[in-house]
């Protein structure tokens, strides 16, 4: 009689502890989601002011002096890097998010593409915007 009771008290015990982590997990994922949705949003109204400045067929270099003007840094992308979407393509960073364990860095950026008037391959500054989009990258991966 008394094992019986021990184990209920035990299985009861367990059913607790169970139903307050699952509570804890769903607030967490509640939470995470809620502060997903407004980086999201932001960086989309980062895409939107840059998109509403910059049109399509504007030159590499007003797109540069624009960004430059507003103090924003800018990493310029060339040449064959094995990725298309980075050639021929200035990013700048709008945002971090949570890297997994085998990176060092996972960032946002908007990213503007340019078509290329210069056939060599060699970025000018008269190639043209063809594109501003979000860009995320993986950065100091295993």
């Amino acid at each position: 009689m008394r094992r019986w009771r021990y184990l209920s008290g035990l299985l009861v015990v367990a059913a607790f502890c169970a139903g307050i982590a699952r509570y804890a997990w769903v607030r967490h994922a509640r939470k995470t989601a809620y502060q997903s949705a407004v980086r999201e949003a932001a960086y989309q109204s980062a895409l939107r002011s840059y998109s509403d400045d910059l049109k399509p067929g504007t030159r590499r270099k007003d797109v540069e002096n624009y960004l430059r003007a507003k103090g924003v840094p800018v990493i310029q992308m060339g040449g064959r890097s094995g990725r298309s979407d980075l050639t021929r393509s200035d990013l700048t960073k709008i945002g971090r998010e949570d890297a997994p364990w085998y990176c060092s860095e996972y960032n946002v950026y908007v990213m503007f593409k340019f078509d290329a008037t210069d056939p060599t391959g060699i970025l000018s500054d008269s190639d043209h915007l063809k594109e501003v989009t979000i860009f995320r990258w993986l950065e100091g991966c295993l």
